[in-house]
């Protein structure tokens, strides 16, 4: 997920632009307007050029930074940074910036001291809470998060992001009703703010209301048509109200968009094995798996759909799998008792049932009536 810190105007303050030549100052202004164009490739070759011309040009290295940390190119974003405090070392919005590149290796203590040393340079800067916030996010301290996100709005009550942040925590412990006016605050702040539509949406959707949620994720990819995550929500929608045909359509848009997106090609598969295309779902199941290996539902739905197939050996196999990354995957144990009855193997059906039902699958206690007495 980008940035959303990223796209605010940093502090001018910070920056000083020495440009004597007038084909620096050209570049400098090409190198801006890319950037807010979202070429980010376009922005740093002109941002190089002007480095190569004067290597200490802090705004120069501030918006390659910002560009390489959109092309996922952290540590050289890093970098960027590093030498912009290096040589200013009050410069609150570099620490923010090398604070939100370091939460994206994953590096969430470096980050939260990034954060944490802007605010002691600057204790009004709401965009340090909101870093802090999407670190504790990413850690799962979602009330911390929601406390971060607070102090943010306490700074500056307009600020979109910090209401978008604090939905997003809100959503993920079901307080679905807040979430829904966060969220709602940040489009009124900014009725641009594509992630504020999707956030809404997904509260939409868990509350039921699905026409409304339709027409937030429509929103949010009206507003931003090259973001794989709103194609894969709208497919969700689209799953649970078994629309499989325009689930399919969705997350092929987001694997055309992110040919890494292992949920979009599990959840493909599993669209395809809910309308009787099993095996082409099984290809799509055993993609996700060759992205990420450790990605135990595309196990399970290939599973399943060697299980819809009535190929029974190769379901337990696959269920073996499932179970190998996931001791605990309930249903995992019911199919697989299944698949054991069919094979004329009632002991181990009935082993298997009962693993399902101490983790309360009621459908294995009738199984264990009926056929395990």
């Amino acid at each position: 997920m980008k940035s959303i810190l990223i796209h605010l105007v940093f502090s001018i303050s910070c920056f000083l632009i020495s440009c004597q030549e007038v084909n620096v100052k050209q570049l400098y202004e090409e190198g801006v307007g890319a950037y807010y164009e979202e070429d980010y490739k376009k922005a740093v070759k002109s941002f190089d050029k002007i480095l190569a011309y004067e290597k200490g040009a802090e705004s120069s290295l501030y918006f390659r930074g910002c560009a390489l940390y959109e092309l996922g190119d952290y540590d050289k974003a890093i970098n960027d940074f590093s030498t912009i405090i290096k040589n200013n070392p009050l410069c609150d919005s570099a620490f923010i910036q090398r604070g939100q590149s370091l939460r994206a290796i994953q590096k969430y203590q470096e980050a939260v001291n990034d954060f944490g040393r802007a605010l002691q340079i600057n204790k009004q800067n709401s965009l340090a809470y909101c870093g802090i916030g999407l670190v504790q996010y990413d850690t799962k301290e979602y009330g911390k998060a929601i406390m971060s996100y607070s102090e943010a709005i306490k700074i500056d009550p307009k600020n979109y992001i910090a209401f978008n942040g604090r939905g997003m925590c809100l959503t993920r412990i079901n307080q679905l009703l807040k979430a829904k006016r966060d969220f709602e605050i940040a489009i009124v702040y900014n009725a641009q703010s594509d992630y504020a539509y999707n956030g809404r949406g997904k509260v939409n959707m868990k509350m039921g209301a699905f026409v409304e949620a339709e027409n937030d994720f429509n929103k949010a990819i009206e507003l931003k048509p090259d973001e794989d995550l709103y194609y894969f929500n709208r497919g969700e929608l689209f799953y649970a109200l078994q629309e499989y045909e325009k689930a399919i359509d969705d997350y092929s848009v987001a694997i055309e968009l992110n040919d890494q997106h292992y949920q979009a090609y599990n959840k493909r598969g599993s669209a395809k094995t809910r309308l009787g295309k099993a095996s082409d779902g099984i290809k799509d199941h055993e993609k996700a798996i060759e992205i990420k290996p450790t990605f135990a539902y595309a196990h399970y739905n290939k599973a399943i759909a060697y299980y819809r197939m009535e190929d029974y050996e190769k379901a337990v196999k696959t269920f073996d799998k499932t179970l190998q990354i996931y001791p605990k995957y309930a249903y995992a144990f019911f199919y697989r008792a299944e698949c054991h009855y069919a094979l004329g193997k009632s002991r181990k059906a009935c082993e298997d049932w009962e693993k399902a039902k101490k983790y309360r699958v009621l459908d294995a206690e009738m199984r264990l009536y009926d056929y395990c007495k």
